[in-house]
């Protein structure tokens, strides 16, 4: 550990203490209005610190910084002047209960603005987004008939952010609208902050799976709070949103924010009932449901939502054959096995791309089976593009152009464990998910495989079979809490074969000599490479509930080149196996994935 290191620069960090941490910045503390706020991150047993708020940042050991993410660019709105707002503003706010004080604490402004909805320039209320430095960096317009829009190209933040972050102490109250949030002000409580651009829509099939691209940007600003208050309208998008918020905050921090019978919202309560009423609200709000404790009163929503729109419906991939026996649920683990060579990485990379492209799913991947994390990418972009990466006699290759447009998805829906050359526990791994969950809502898991974290287990006997369990267990119980799905792969035992020496297709039983591979798992696949007729076949070996799908078997042709995976054709007769070898359903299903 560095503390003797970090001291010596003004980090502060009680002594004996490792991992990561949150403390006061030496560069900006003592400039801030809230001198107590600790903004700076600092990992101690790494050297390594970053604050959210100066950017001051550094290495007291050579670490790089993990996970520096790209920095975007964005247009900034220009600083309008602020005027004094017109009587029919005023007088509209006055009717929600919010005073003019409010309008001016918070820098509202209005002025002429274009709506594309109605295609003319109306008068607008323009509420301004400012950093917590008191940097405008956006702007929500708003007509008379609740048309909006923001300013374009402009970065996505909390609303309100430079009046909580005087007033934050240990917790702020996280809103769902502009006016929730001058309505929790005007309650004698400031810091509250405001999502910018209200709870997503509920989908109509697939997983709930909102883009919080605000929150990516945002996260420190959350993680350096000890609690979040979750304030959010009293309606089915905004309870889908309050637990997609917690999951990706913590729950272990969030606190739940009640409104009375009748009141959808803050600045309901507040007009309905008073401020009194509204600050009661926030005093009588309750911590997050227990981990483990269960009742009516904690599941009474998703009692009601199966009630109205039935079971869960999993998030699929598009491919005939594939989406008839199994769809994707967050919260659940699979394994995955075959034979050496079979082509278990190379699918599981297809699946990434599908389920990126169709349902939005963020990865976070530990794969000790790539040579380095750019050829893992290599992989991901020829599967995007169609086009081998390489250069090959007979394949089409992926230009540097379509390498450059692609950069931004791949970089937003896939992050990559490095690998040390220290033995990688089961907890290592976990601990790095929280931390992704957190900072970029990732949805999918991989661990390929299982064999290479296993390496610090003893090497046989009963000891062995129950640690393994505690592992797998300790990767499932992750998941559901984590809200993710993650895929296990792990290899076979000695492989079986046939009469004529084929290899038999290995099963939940069949893996790496633990039946906690068969027992703990809530789905199990195969992938396995058919020889006699050249196809992969996807065998489904276990289905723990029923809404997820059934055991079945499904085929498909693998196009090395690409390392793209398309339906092939399901053969009726064993004699029909050769005059078929490996061949698409038609030339229409290589077109329609070749841009997914």
């Amino acid at each position: 550990m560095y503390h003797s290191e970090l001291e010596k620069i003004g980090i502060d960090i009680p002594y004996g203490r490792g991992g990561e941490h949150y403390v006061k910045c030496p560069k900006c503390a003592d400039d801030r209005k809230k001198k107590r706020l600790k903004t700076l991150k600092v990992n101690v047993d790494k050297g390594v610190y970053v604050c959210f708020h100066c950017e001051f940042k550094g290495s007291v050991s050579g670490h790089a910084m993990e996970y520096q993410q790209q920095k975007k660019e964005y247009a900034y709105p220009p600083p309008g002047e602020l005027k004094k707002l017109s009587e029919k503003i005023i007088s509209w706010f006055e009717g929600r209960g919010v005073s003019n004080q409010t309008l001016l604490r918070y820098r509202v402004a209005e002025g002429k603005t274009y709506f594309n909805q109605v295609e003319e320039e109306r008068n607008a209320i323009h509420f301004n987004y400012y950093d917590t430095k008191g940097k405008l960096i956006n702007i929500k317009y708003r007509d008379g008939e609740k048309n909006f829009k923001l300013f374009g190209g402009a970065q996505l933040i909390p609303y309100g952010m430079d009046v909580a972050y005087d007033s934050i102490d240990d917790f702020v109250i996280l809103t769902e609208g502009e006016i929730d949030t001058f309505s929790w002000y005007e309650s004698g409580l400031p810091a509250a902050v405001s999502v910018p651009n209200g709870a997503p829509a509920v989908p109509k099939s697939g997983e709930y799976n909102p883009k919080l691209e605000w929150l990516d940007e945002s996260w420190q600003f959350f993680d350096s709070i000890d609690r979040i208050y979750l304030a959010l309208d009293n309606d089915r998008p905004g309870q889908l949103l309050r637990d997609e918020l917690a999951r990706r905050i913590g729950k272990e921090k969030v606190w739940l924010v009640n409104y009375p019978e009748g009141c959808k919202d803050a600045n309901e309560v507040l007009v309905k009932h008073g401020k009194q009423a509204l600050f009661n609200c926030f005093v009588n709000a309750e911590q997050y449901p227990i981990e483990g404790i269960e009742d009516l009163s904690t599941e009474i929503d998703e009692l009601m939502g199966i009630f109205e729109n039935g079971l869960p419906v999993g998030d699929t991939t598009g491919v005939d054959g594939l989406d008839e026996i199994l769809t994707w649920h967050p919260g659940q683990l699979t394994v995955v096995t075959g034979a050496p060579g079979h082509g278990k990485t190379s699918w599981l990379k297809m699946l990434t791309w599908w389920l990126s492209q169709r349902a939005g799913w963020k990865w976070f991947i530990y794969s000790a089976e790539e040579g380095s994390t750019a050829m893992a990418l290599a992989d991901i972009i020829s599967i995007a593009a169609d086009k081998t990466f390489l250069k090959k006699a007979l394949a089409p290759r992926v230009s540097k152009k379509e390498i450059e447009e692609l950069m931004p998805v791949v970089n937003g829906h896939y992050k990559f464990m490095k690998i040390e050359d220290t033995v990688i526990k089961v907890d290592d791994i976990i601990k790095k998910v929280k931390e992704m969950v957190k900072r970029f809502g990732i949805r999918g898991v991989i661990i390929d495989n299982m064999s290479t974290v296993e390496n610090g287990l003893p090497k046989g006997g009963e000891s062995r079979h129950n640690i393994l369990g505690q592992d797998i267990t300790k990767i499932r119980l992750a998941a559901k809490q984590l809200g993710v799905h993650v895929f296990l792969v792990a290899h076979p035992r000695k492989m079986e074969t046939t009469k004529d020496g084929i290899i038999k297709p290995p099963g939940g039983y069949d893996v790496s000599e633990s039946s906690h591979y068969y027992n703990l798992p809530d789905n199990g696949i195969t992938i396995y490479r058919n020889l006699q007729t050249g196809n992969t076949d996807i065998i489904v070996w276990k289905v723990r509930y029923k809404y997820t799908g059934t055991m079945g078997k499904t085929h498909m042709t693998f196009n090395k080149d690409t390392g793209r995976f398309y339906p092939a054709v399901e053969y009726a007769e064993p004699q029909d196996t050769m005059m078929f070898r490996g061949q698409p359903k038609d030339n229409s299903y290589a077109e329609r994935f070749r841009n997914v």
